[in-house]
């Protein structure tokens, strides 16, 4: 069983570096940089952890409003690969936080993520090459 959570709550370094990690990238994250960005009100850092509390997946959902529509941009979605389940939970619980915020849609942008297009086509969510997966609220 894996829980999603908010990433508001002080993380641990090596919470951090699980972060750097699936984010395949030598830079280091630092709570501070997580806290500016959770502090914004149209911003949600999503973190979910594996049952030994591992971080094993991470996403930040941006509210994007307009006078005509609410989106709500997936700009990062990491796992760790062939986690199916992890991407599942992942994925609906941005779409509640979403509604949440009053987006009337959802948008995963994923140009140079062949793992993530793969997902979505084996859900029936994606089509094609495209690589912007939209789903109405």
């Amino acid at each position: 069983m894996t829980t999603v959570s908010s990433a508001s709550t002080t993380l641990s370094g090596l919470d951090l570096l699980q972060i750097a990690r699936l984010l395949n990238t030598k830079a280091s994250i630092s709570q501070r940089a997580i806290d500016t960005l959770q502090d914004r009100e149209d911003t949600f850092i999503r973190i979910i952890r594996d049952p030994d509390g591992r971080i094993v997946g991470i996403a930040q959902l941006v509210i994007v409003r307009s006078l005509t529509s609410n989106i709500a941009e997936v700009t990062d979605f990491f796992t760790d690969p062939g986690r199916s389940d992890v991407q599942d939970a992942l994925l609906a619980d941005l779409i509640e936080r979403a509604r949440q915020a009053g987006a009337n849609r959802l948008e995963l942008r994923y140009r140079n993520s062949d793992r993530i297009h793969r997902y979505l086509r084996r859900r029936g969510l994606a089509t094609g090459s495209e690589r912007v997966y939209k789903h109405t609220l």
